[in-house]
């Protein structure tokens, strides 16, 4: 698969269907924001890539830049995510809150109720 040139350099071709004009276009664009050329980010992300999938680790390469649009999706996500679980936190203690509040009233008009009866008892006696 890998062919010396007589510069010392090694040579490979890919052919696959994947391998599309819109692929070679992302490729060649994350390369050059990465600051590599093509074959150099390409040999870094596959290197990381494979190493992940052969400890076991995740395959998504970290050498990969990320865009803003997918680090803002990312984390609108994980925003709304914490906010749904805040929410549930929120309601679950209002609802603590709610029931503790009502058996203290209640024990609070047993307690007037008692008071009462008794004052009452003491008035006529």
């Amino acid at each position: 698969m890998v062919t010396k040139l007589a510069d010392g350099r090694g040579q490979t071709t890919l052919k696959a269907h994947a391998v599309t004009d819109e692929w070679e276009a992302l490729i060649r664009k994350a390369a050059q924001r990465n600051g590599q050329t093509v074959a150099d980010f390409v040999v870094t992300v596959t290197t990381s890539a494979a190493q992940a999938v052969l400890t076991g680790k995740s395959a998504v390469p970290a050498a990969v830049p990320a865009r803003l649009e997918d680090v803002a999706d990312a984390l609108t996500g994980a925003v709304e995510k914490l906010a749904d679980e805040l929410r549930r936190e929120h309601d679950a203690a209002a609802t603590r809150q709610a029931e503790a509040l009502d058996t203290l009233r209640q024990e609070q008009a047993a307690a007037l109720a008692k008071l009462e009866r008794q004052a009452r008892r003491g008035r006529w006696r």
